[in-house]
């Protein structure tokens, strides 16, 4: 009886071990809570939801400045930057589809507010945000050929130096 409850026990088949971090890649498809409320005409942004969008760039941008703080790190040691990575990446494509569903003059009280929100959505979507996915912190140091590299900028570059 003892011997046939342990040998279900010892049968058991173990789960197939996860990756300690999901894939950066997961971060573009959009969770349910991710996704900005469809609005009717004439139903004005809140301030509230405007300082939840200003935090979330400003977590964004925490995040950018410790994944480029980690870039030294050792490839055993990046598990903490992959997973800032892919909260960086999901925070960006969150931000980007804030501002793109709220483009409309009907959601805003007067054409001051709407002109500042058009100028911060310019600045949400130009080029030069840092794609993690394919550009890890890590790949400027391994460029220079050298693990404990500064990244590349400019002013100590060895280059400059001759």
């Amino acid at each position: 009886m003892v011997m046939e409850k342990f040998g279900k026990l010892v049968k058991r088949k173990k789960p197939s071990p996860q990756p300690a971090v999901p894939p950066i890649e997961a971060a573009h498809h959009p969770k349910p809570g991710d996704i900005p409320i469809t609005r009717r005409k004439r139903q004005l942004i809140q301030p509230a939801e405007l300082r939840q969008l200003r935090e979330l760039i400003r977590c964004r941008y925490a995040l950018d400045v410790e994944i480029w703080s980690d870039r030294n790190v050792k490839f055993y040691q990046r598990d903490r930057a992959i997973e800032n990575m892919r909260k960086s990446m999901a925070a960006l494509a969150r931000i980007q589809r804030t501002v793109e569903a709220w483009d409309k003059r009907d959601f805003f009280a007067s054409d001051d507010e709407y002109m500042k929100f058009r100028e911060l959505k310019r600045r949400v979507l130009e080029e030069g945000k840092r794609d993690w996915a394919s550009h890890p912190p890590w790949e400027k140091a391994l460029q220079n050929g050298n693990a404990n590299s500064h990244g590349g900028l400019g002013m100590l570059d060895q280059d400059n130096y001759r």
